[in-house]
């Protein structure tokens, strides 16, 4: 499969099945902290990338071969707003299945008119919110040089007032940076001038792009969120781990494991869970696949991942 990937465990929207619609890498920042990998086409200018067509075939081909699915999800290797086509490709997943549609995103480009207008049929829009300071929003999501972060807060703000769905802000958090009281605060008086639906509070969980990029210890985080609670209108949840929930796949497990895994570094356990497999054929399915050299594995925070090579 060329576009669809999945479906992959959420720890925000439950068994979430992805449409990747940018090619690799092509975003507007170059997060410290991305599990995809280093942004190697850094830009602003929104595409016609792929074919609808072919994207919404491979989709038709697909999403009757899964059992239990919360989402449809457009997001994938980059930032998916960059693609022309989003609002096409919302339009007609949901012509295709009655499964919500969300859309995930860094939020750097609702401040067009036509992003806001192709983004206004989805069900949920998650947009990306790491700093409210300049300097620390540069620090973190490394954006394209025509951005800055006053003008993205503005844009998800006004989106926010218009969009008929939901709209969840994500906060991440990373350790030693944007942790701060300093920066809660600023992100707090910009929660309040977006005013989103809810704020999710997550911190770094999956080896990223620099190694400095470290989570935020639990305890920390818990006092954020309580900050936050009580400086936000809107209310804030930290992100929970993913509930195990019985999928059936009709496809082959080695190359749906190294779609997978190619998109996002996973656990062991999430692949089990993902795939409602027993450890075991998770293991014999691993190590074939590391004899094959398809990929390969890594230690972050203290917890063994797996990711596909030629990433």
């Amino acid at each position: 499969m060329k576009y669809i990937y999945g479906p992959v465990p959420s720890r925000r929207l439950g068994l979430s099945l992805g449409i990747n619609i940018v090619p690799y890498k092509t975003c507007s920042y170059n997060c410290i902290y991305c599990e995809v990998g280093k942004t190697t086409r850094l830009t602003v200018k929104r595409k016609s990338f792929f074919s609808p067509d072919e994207i919404i075939q491979e989709f038709c081909d697909y999403i009757n071969k899964v059992g239990k699915l919360n989402y449809v999800t457009l997001s994938g290797s980059g930032e998916p707003t960059l693609n022309k086509d989003i609002g096409v490709l919302i339009n007609r997943v949901k012509d295709e299945t009655d499964k919500p549609v969300a859309v995930l995103t860094n939020g750097s480009l609702l401040w067009m008119d036509e992003v806001k207008k192709e983004l206004k049929n989805a069900d949920v829009i998650i947009p990306s919110l790491d700093a409210a300071s300049e300097n620390m929003f540069k620090m973190i999501n490394r954006p394209h040089p025509s951005l800055n972060i006053n003008r993205i807060i503005e844009g998800i703000k006004d989106f926010t007032q218009s969009f008929k769905g939901k709209l969840w802000l994500e906060v991440l958090l990373v350790r030693g940076m944007n942790d701060t009281k300093d920066e809660t605060r600023k992100i707090a008086e910009a929660i309040n001038v977006i005013n989103p639906s809810k704020v999710q509070l997550g911190t770094v969980t999956r080896p990223g792009v620099e190694d400095y990029a470290l989570p935020v210890a639990a305890e920390k985080l818990n006092s954020i969120k309580e900050e936050l609670t009580k400086l936000c209108h809107a209310p804030v949840e930290t992100i929970r781990e993913f509930d195990k929930s019985n999928v059936d796949f009709l496809v082959n497990l080695d190359k749906a494991v190294l779609k997978m895994i190619a998109i996002r570094p996973c656990t062991l356990e999430d692949l089990t869970r993902a795939f409602d497999v027993d450890e075991q054929t998770m293991k014999a399915t691993l190590e074939k696949l590391k004899q094959e050299r398809s990929i390969e594995q890594g230690v972050f925070s203290g917890k063994m991942f797996f990711k596909g090579l030629n990433r």
